[in-house]
């Protein structure tokens, strides 16, 4: 290497040695920064999601549970017309008129009418059907209906419309119509609409309510759905009768939820058939929501929603497929994909209908808080890193100005000095101590303090190498102390270097082969991607074993370990040990045994400190006993002590073993029988810890026979 001066040393050295570490540490950090925002923002948008499954399904329960309230109480109340109207027909006679005498006429359609609104319901009579006397009479006397058919419509916010249909196509509809007989036509033949043959003896031999499917109202209210019910005689069906709730009610009245992220909830059928949605609905399917209709004709036949509105035969087979199978599986909770966009769709049955709630929630809207923030957080690193950056420009300027004017001012007078110091050494004593001849004061003063100098220079001469041996043999001693510190770092790194190579090898291995096959596509299976998998996880839980135990032995020598010491029932915390150990002992057919007296054992002790002593003891215990044997755990309390002992069948330790037992880094002679992987850390951290609680523990033990680790525990504080 090429000679250079201090001056040029001292500039580049005092460079290298403030920018680098500078600019190392703030790449590290905004590396850190970065990252722990992407891992904040991937565990908060898992949670955020968990969280909007179950506040969406239990939104979805309770409002089904609304729903199915409602709707059993428009059932309850058609069931109570069903009754009152087939007493009526068993005696038609014994009923009045409630309103009065209604009046009645033939339209120009030849339809026959009541064409005076006596607060009572309207009345139509099909062109094609002969009012005889019986009709006319059955006309007359049904308006004992209209009382109750008035009260379900006043006192029912959902109810719309209520009636009776007659199988000799007879309506007798609540609230009135004025031109009941221009809007039904001169002839509709009830039985071919679904609110009539739905209720018949052939679709509803039980004679219960029915819930129709959505169809057009043929008495003008547009699209809705109806609660029926046969109205018999005997075995004979007089007609049916039916509460009416549109569409527009649904949509407006009872969709119209405010729901958390944005959610939007609607109704299908059994059959998949939008029965009602609002607005927000209507554009993440594209379709739009069926309420009112402009009657140009009159209404032959039941017109239900057209094809589109069943999501199960949605144009896009993705969203049809989806839609089928959860209506057929009846699934809670559903992911769907809509237009590129992610939903979160939640299901719940209204048990009285048989009818579909659903809520869909955009996922896009669970996330927006969280991506609110990370972009806030984003804006402000890159802020930081244009700061950083203006910063720096200007700091490192300042820096190369003044190390120059540093590296100047060191370089200078060093030297100055060892230009005139030149081999002072092995002069020092041969010095003839100049004679002032001159008048300037400055330089006689210069010569008189250099004479001065030379004086105590070889007074102090003589007297330092006395001070030199001195020295030296001190610093033989320290040379001698820093020796056995550095075969002990050498002992601890060559241990931690063993102990952490392998499975570095081994994660390095697995993802290699990984990468390897994945490229080459030579897995066949999951499996095998699991098992690499699997391996690069074990090599860094012994990795994480053992930078754990290094810290812990790291914190007990530097007496960084704090206790919070109490009165606590240690029982349940052995029990907790002992149940998380008895399932991993089964992986080697071992069972776990425990045994306990009393049910409270109260020590003076640190809860955590305790755990991770039990946790080790009980390790060791499992990781050293051979395939199918026991391992026995026995708590018993003494006169002020509660004592725990881990008994095994394994190996056993010998006279020597044990003399070294709770020694750091400590090799034994026996070895894990199932693979595992050991530090040598474990019982020095168990003593230690131990110690510090106020305790004792100790190993009783044959070669051959096993080991009993006895730990006891002070009952009370020790102060």
């Amino acid at each position: 290497m090429k000679p250079r001066s201090l001056q040029q040393t001292l500039y580049q050295h005092y460079l290298s040695a403030s920018m680098l570490p500078v600019f190392v540490v703030e790449l590290v950090l905004l590396l850190l920064y970065f990252s722990v925002i992407s891992l904040i923002t991937a565990a908060t948008t898992d949670m955020l999601l968990e969280k909007a499954r179950q506040d969406t399904h239990e939104i979805a329960v309770r409002e089904a549970q609304k729903l199915n309230i409602e709707f059993k109480e428009i059932s309850t109340l058609a069931r109570f017309m069903q009754m009152e109207q087939q007493q009526f027909f068993l005696a038609p006679h014994a009923y009045g008129l409630p309103n009065g005498r209604p009046l009645f006429d033939v339209a120009e359609n030849g339809a026959f009418f009541k064409f005076n609104d006596n607060s009572g319901a309207s009345l139509y009579y099909s062109s094609q059907t002969e009012i005889n006397e019986e009709n006319y009479e059955k006309a007359l006397k049904t308006e004992a209906f209209d009382p109750l058919l008035k009260n379900i419509v006043t006192h029912n916010q959902h109810a719309v419309a209520a009636y009776f249909n007659s199988y000799d196509n007879m309506c007798r509809i609540f609230p009135y119509i004025d031109d009941v007989a221009e809007q039904f036509g001169a002839h509709v033949r009830m039985q071919d609409f679904n609110f009539y043959y739905e209720a018949d003896m052939e679709h509803n031999p039980e004679r219960r309510p029915v819930w129709t499917s959505a169809y057009l109202d043929p008495a003008g209210q547009g699209w809705m759905v109806s609660c029926i019910v046969p109205i018999y005689s005997g075995s004979f069906l007089e007609g049916v009768s039916g509460i009416d709730v549109t569409i527009e009610q649904f949509a407006d009245n009872i969709l119209t939820l405010d729901l958390p992220w944005q959610g939007s909830a609607f109704l299908l059928n059994e059959e998949g058939t939008i029965l009602a949605m609002p607005e927000t609905v209507e554009r993440h399917f594209g379709l739009q929501e069926l309420k009112t209709h402009v009657y140009e004709a009159t209404l032959t036949e039941t017109i239900e929603k057209p094809e589109n509105f069943n999501l199960t035969k949605n144009k896009d087979p993705h969203i049809a497929d989806t839609i089928k199978q959860i209506l057929e599986t009846k699934a809670e909770i559903s992911d769907l994909q809509l237009n590129q966009d992610d939903f979160l769709l939640v299901q719940e049955v209204i048990k009285e209908t048989g009818w579909r709630f659903l809520v869909l929630v955009e996922k896009k809207q669970i996330y927006a808080s969280i991506y609110e923030l990370e972009q806030f957080a984003k804006q402000i690193g890159y802020a930081m890193i244009i700061f950083m950056i203006l910063f720096y420009l200007v700091f490192f300027s300042f820096l190369i100005q003044k190390s120059h004017r540093v590296s100047a001012q060191i370089a200078t007078p060093i030297t100055e000095l060892a230009n005139v110091t030149s081999n002072f050494h092995e002069q020092l004593k041969q010095v003839q101590l100049p004679i002032s001849k001159t008048n300037v004061i400055e330089v006689k003063q210069l010569a008189d303090n250099f004479n001065q100098m030379v004086l105590e220079l070889q007074e102090l001469f003589d007297h330092l190498e006395q001070k030199v041996q001195r020295r030296t043999q001190q610093i033989e001693q320290k040379n001698k102390d820093l020796v056995l510190l550095n075969q002990e770092k050498n002992e601890f790194l060559g241990i931690a270097a063993h102990d952490l190579k392998n499975p570095l090898q081994a994660i390095q291995g697995s993802a290699q082969l990984i990468e390897i096959s994945l490229e080459s596509e030579e897995f066949e299976t999951k499996t095998e991607v699991i098992e690499f998998a699997c391996m690069i996880s074990t090599s860094a839980e012994r990795m994480f074993d053992l930078i754990t135990n290094l810290l812990d032995v790291n914190a007990i020598e530097s007496g960084n370990v704090s206790l919070h010491l109490q009165q606590v029932d240690i029982l349940p915390i052995l029990e907790k040990v002992v149940a998380e150990y008895t399932k991993k002992a089964l992986l080697k057919n071992i069972e776990v045994h425990f045994e306990s007296q009393l049910d409270c054992y109260e020590a003076h002790i640190d809860i955590n400190t305790l755990h991770q002593v039990l946790d080790n003891l009980i390790s060791n215990a499992v990781k050293y006993s051979p395939f199918g044997k026991n391992v026995y755990i026995r708590i018993t309390q003494q006169q002020e002590q509660i004592q725990i002992e881990i008994q095994d069948e394994g190996q056993g330790l010998s006279a020597e073993d044990q003399s070294k037992l709770f020694g750091k880094f400590t090799r034994l002679s026996a070895k894990p029988t199932g693979d595992e992987h050991s530090t040598g850390l474990g019982l020095f951290i168990v003593h230690k810890l131990v110690t510090a609680l106020n305790g004792q523990v100790w190993c009783e033990s044959e070669l051959g026979q096993g080991a009993t680790f006895i730990l006891t525990l002070s009952k009370n504080s020790m102060s």
